[in-house]
């Protein structure tokens, strides 16, 4: 059902006229018909508005007509007045989306109360989109217009009504995209997504891929903590070296942790009964990635023997479908990632040194969130006109909440463990219970508060304080150092100073000794782990106060 708001012109509208949009619009009962058109005037303009009633009951029978009186509009060019009177009717207006679609006629009426028509569309006070009508001659075109909704009334020679509807909101996001398109004008400025990144060590490393990317067809290597963007990187590579390599393959991306027992037949195919479930052939990830770019995100996940196999298809560019004879070949370029040091992974035998010594030909590391701190509020930006994008609708954050979660974004106690992923995260919850779209202080603090419960969860030995101070970096140490450092952490918080610290962890040991600087032993205990007695401090006492609010 569609329901139209329009006004009637004074001008235009006149009996004596050839073309008069309000009744033009009407005619359109095959293709576009109104149900219902709510006619709202100024109260000295009854007389007008009554006689196009009666018209518009001639010419589509069907139209429902509502003569909606504006009492408090007085002056038609005052922007404040006429928008007041609207903004009070699409208050109070019944509106149903779910069984009624809404327009608003922006021909006829003064500049103001187009403009106010505009805005109550665009702010979605009225759930619809504009509707702009035109005249046509019947003797101004030989073929039918191709427009939307386009249809010349039935006799000959007389000026016609044509028309067009416009979705304000989706294209106000198609000028987003286009935006965001126009930003990546360089291969850089693609590499980065159109972000404008600070962090340094990020900024070198995008620069060296660029120079590589579309001149060099040697397998790269991504090394990073999960959720630095390895993935989101690899695919920008890929449109570089399409673009600048002339691929005419595709993008084909897979995560080795996923293989299981199946990695040979993802990564090279089988044939029908070549195992238990293989009911029909089917190709492999090489064959599928021939002429284009083969990302193996966790490649370190790969068992030894898929790795040799893997390793011949690089230098040979053929392999064996799992079951088959048959020979099949396959030039792809590799991009590898992976949050492992395969290097130790090789001295521990879980990792190939020749397959290593063949994909490591240009080896970046990733920088993670917490080391790109500089670079938060542009990615938060990104992500606000991302998840905007993505709902067709305004995603923002006051000013207020901007400099509280970035506050708090960049202090020491947001880990980032899951680096980018947690900030997509974190945007988009804040969104969520924003009702308006418009995120406050309160979403912002909520969401701060959940960010570090996530990151400290407390472990099931107990330690909850070295996932605080380390994150992923407690992978780093035995279970026994680490068991050790949360009772340090946990007399560090009920101490004064470091001295009073140290005399209570040394409590027993300093009696044997002739002189003892438990401060001192304290220190050296926490650069073991790249910590410092003032960071320690500070960084519980940051937890006590967010806990507390």
């Amino acid at each position: 059902m569609n329901v139209l708001f329009g006004m009637p012109g004074l001008i235009s509208d006149r009996p004596n006229r050839n073309w008069r949009p309000s009744i033009g619009i009407c005619m359109h009962r095959d293709t576009f018909p109104i149900d219902r058109f709510v006619l709202v005037f100024e109260e000295q303009n009854f007389s007008i508005a009554k006689q196009l009633s009666e018209e518009i009951s001639v010419v589509s029978p069907e139209t429902e007509v509502v003569l909606e009186s504006l009492r408090n509009w007085k002056n038609p060019w005052d922007f404040k007045e006429v928008y007041e009177s609207l903004y009070q009717l699409a208050l109070d207006y019944p509106f149903d989306p779910s069984k009624e679609d809404y327009y608003a006629h922006i021909t006829t009426g003064t500049h103001a109360a187009q403009i106010a028509w505009f805005s109550l569309i665009e702010s979605a006070l009225i759930p619809g989109k504009i509707l702009q009508t035109y005249q046509e001659r019947d003797d101004a075109f030989e073929t039918p217009r191709d427009w939307d909704g386009f249809e010349p009334t039935e006799r000959s020679g007389e000026t016609k009504t044509g028309f067009e509807k416009v979705d304000v909101a989706e294209e106000r996001f198609d000028v987003m995209r286009r935006r965001f398109a126009e930003k990546s004008t360089t291969n850089v400025e693609r590499l980065k997504g159109g972000i404008k990144t600070e962090n340094e060590k990020y900024n070198r490393l995008i620069l060296d891929i660029e120079k590589i990317a579309g001149r060099d067809p040697w397998p790269i290597l991504l090394t990073g903590a999960t959720g630095v963007g390895k993935t989101t990187i690899a695919e920008r590579i890929f449109e570089l070296k399409k673009t600048d390599m002339e691929l005419e393959g595709e993008f084909v991306s897979a995560n080795c942790a996923t293989f299981g027992n199946l990695a040979s037949s993802e990564l090279f195919g089988h044939e029908k009964g070549a195992f238990t479930g293989a009911v029909k052939k089917r190709d492999g990830l090489l064959k599928k990635a021939n002429g284009g770019v083969l990302f193996l995100d966790e490649i370190g996940e790969l068992n030894v023997e898929v790795q040799a196999l893997l390793l011949k298809a690089l230098e040979e560019k053929t392999f064996y479908p799992l079951g088959s004879d048959k020979e099949q070949s396959s030039d792809f370029q590799l991009i590898s990632g992976t949050n492992k040091n395969l290097s130790f992974a090789i001295e521990k035998g879980e990792f190939r040194g020749d397959l290593l010594a063949r994909i490591d030909t240009w080896t970046f590391l990733m920088p993670s969130l917490k080391e790109r701190r500089e670079d938060i509020e542009p990615n938060l930006d990104a992500e606000l006109k991302e998840l905007s994008i993505e709902r067709k609708k305004d995603v923002s954050i006051n000013k207020e909440a901007r400099l509280a979660f970035l506050k708090f974004a960049r202090s020491p106690k947001a880990t980032w463990d899951g680096n980018f992923r947690d900030l997509k995260k974190a945007v988009r919850r804040m969104a969520t219970f924003a009702e308006s779209g418009r995120i406050g202080t309160t979403e912002a603090r909520e969401e701060s508060k959940r960010l570090l419960d996530s990151w400290r969860k407390p472990e099931r030995d107990g330690r909850r304080l070295v996932g605080l101070f380390l994150g992923k970096r407690s992978e780093e140490h035995d279970l026994f150092e680490l068991l050790q450092l949360e009772g340090v952490l946990e007399a560090c918080r009920n101490a004064d100073s470091q001295s009073a610290a140290g005399r209570k962890l040394y409590a027993v040991s300093r009696k044997n000794k002739k002189s003892s600087n438990d401060s001192d032993r304290l220190g050296k205990f926490l650069r073991g782990f790249g910590l410092d007695w003032k960071t320690v401090r500070k960084t519980l006492a940051e937890e006590s106060d967010l806990r507390n609010q």
